[in-house]
């Protein structure tokens, strides 16, 4: 199931080094620039963050692990009014589709149509007559019997 949010890895890992390399550059461009080299790091301080969370949030998507999905949503949507808004939108779209949240949310996918039909019983050979009444009826039908036993005992 991996694959199905693949897409979605991509976008993070893709973000993951530009933050990074913003990061970098940021340190190095300090350096040209001796006199701001203090603010220069402390922009490059607040971003690294934002590069942890991108790597430990890819961890958790490829262990399908609920906490992951949420946080990759959170981030996905700070990507969308940002210059990742293409990225923003891949991976909404990728971890909002249906096979990706069943995955996540522990649903399990159906076999088959048959797993989750109601089988009726149409064997009516306890029924006697057309004309057999209610009160003969729940005469021969013994759980019946009980259920309106148990419920009249619970109204005393």
């Amino acid at each position: 199931m991996i694959n199905l949010i693949k897409p979605a890895i991509i976008c993070i890992r893709i973000a993951s080094i530009i933050y990074f390399l913003i990061a970098v550059l940021l340190v190095v461009f300090g350096f040209f620039l001796k006199e701001d080299l203090l603010i220069f790091i402390l922009y490059s301080v607040f971003i690294l963050p934002m590069v942890f969370w991108c790597e430990i949030t890819i961890l958790g998507l490829k262990k399908t692990k609920y906490w992951a999905w949420v946080s990759s949503i959170i981030m996905f949507a700070i990507f969308i009014p940002s210059l990742f808004i293409i990225m923003g939108i891949i991976g909404i779209k990728t971890m909002l589709s249906e096979p990706v949240r069943n995955q996540f949310f522990g649903i399990k996918e159906q076999q088959s149509n048959m797993s989750n039909s109601i089988f009726i019983n149409t064997d009516y050979k306890h029924v006697k007559k057309e004309e057999q009444s209610i009160e003969e009826y729940i005469e021969s039908n013994a759980a019946l019997k009980r259920y309106l036993d148990s419920s009249k005992e619970g109204k005393k």
